[in-house]
């Protein structure tokens, strides 16, 4: 009898493992599918190895960087089996979800990432992979300050189709109060078969408001890592105290 609970056992941490390694895997073929550049593909092996990574400095030096591994993880948790919620927390709504289409509302980027081809790029995949992930049933939760009535909001429109074209997976969470510029970003919740928890994250300012001194962080692990841990714990904690519930 020990022996079969310990071969139970033994499979439930083959089939953990395997899991991380399948996503760890496609993530890395889907990198390969899409030329990245190998600037981005080393970005991907540092966060790999060192489960997050940190930098502080331009848009022009980061974005491409962060925001180009970011697409490619998001489409690549799209097509996966993994039970996945994800959370945008930013200063306004999701900006790939203000725009459709090859060209970009007016207003939703700043003009010097509206004149930079691989920043642009960033947008411009980003616009076709959040909708390809609520598509496969995904949930997405948008949390970002409350809205005054006289605040016009460039693809607030396209925004708002969104949310009803997605009825149930694209979910709307306004709150009171700001969000502090540090926790700018999104959030990825991975489980997978077994109950494990993984969390990919990201923090960093929305394409709207570009600062040549911000801090750039992502992280990528199991729950278990306190590098991963504490990262997460500092945005669920903001969310929880804004009364935002992930279910």
């Amino acid at each position: 009898m020990k022996k079969m609970i310990f071969a139970i056992i033994l499979l439930l941490n083959i089939t953990e493992a395997r899991a991380v390694e399948s996503l760890d895997f496609q993530i890395t073929k889907n990198l390969d599918l899409v030329n990245a550049s190998a600037d981005i593909k080393k970005f991907w092996e540092d966060l790999q190895k060192n489960r997050s990574v940190k930098n502080i400095g331009k848009d022009q030096d980061f974005r491409h960087l962060y925001v180009g591994l970011q697409g490619v993880i998001e489409a690549t948790l799209a097509n996966s089996n993994l039970d996945v919620i994800g959370v945008i927390h930013t200063a306004l709504p999701p900006t790939p979800l203000r725009t459709e289409g090859k060209v970009i509302t007016e207003g939703l980027i700043t003009p010097e990432i509206q004149n930079d081809p691989e920043r642009l790029k960033t947008v411009l995949n980003r616009v076709n992979i959040l909708p390809t992930y609520l598509a496969t049933g995904k949930k997405l939760f948008a949390c970002y300050p409350k809205l005054s009535q006289d605040t016009k909001v460039p693809g607030m429109d396209i925004y708002l189709k969104k949310l009803a074209l997605f009825a149930g997976v694209l979910i709307d969470k306004p709150f009171s109060g700001s969000l502090p510029v540090e926790l700018s970003g999104a959030t990825y919740i991975i489980q997978d078969k077994t109950g494990k928890k993984y969390y990919f994250g990201l923090l960093a300012r929305q394409a709207s408001a570009p600062d040549d001194k911000a801090t750039w962080i992502m992280i990528y692990g199991p729950e278990s890592d306190e590098t991963v841990k504490d990262h997460v714990n500092k945005v669920m904690t903001f969310l929880e105290n804004k009364k935002i519930k992930l279910d």
